[in-house]
């Protein structure tokens, strides 16, 4: 729902992606051939992301909390490596790496209809709990 906190922190966040790390990202000297290699330019642009999704959350969670976050860059610097690294790790899993380590077409089979089975639960059990909380709003 959009009274929701985390659905309002989640938009402004993406908001802040959309409109104000581009700004922060031109701020970086441009460079030549080697500017995607260049360590500084990743830390730079981690530390960009996280401060454009500050500017656009911080107001609401003051709002909502009375407080600001002041280790979130450094917090931050630490948890983008770590996410990313998971989640080459997860695709990876999930497209069943036989690449990898040659897994056999049966075990990517069971892999896929595990999680088409997760799936389907999921939007089940997410319907479920909405067409509840459409029932206690009808009945209130």
């Amino acid at each position: 729902s959009i009274a929701s906190l985390a659905f309002q922190m989640s938009y402004l966040a993406v908001a802040g992606i959309a409109f104000i790390l581009p700004v922060l990202e031109r701020c970086y000297p441009q460079g030549g051939r080697a500017a995607k290699l260049d360590p500084m330019r990743r830390l730079w642009n981690m530390m960009a992301l996280a401060i454009s999704c500050q500017i656009t959350t911080a107001p609401l969670a003051w709002i909502r909390f009375q407080s600001f976050p002041v280790f979130f860059l450094l917090t931050n610097l630490l948890a983008m490596p770590v996410c990313e690294l998971l989640m080459v790790v997860a695709a990876l899993t999930l497209m069943g790496c036989d690449f990898c380590v040659g897994q056999h077409e049966s075990t990517h089979e069971r892999r896929y209809r595990d999680l088409s089975g997760y799936a389907i639960w999921s939007v089940g059990c997410t319907l479920q709990k909405s067409s509840a909380g459409i029932m206690q709003e009808a009945e209130s």
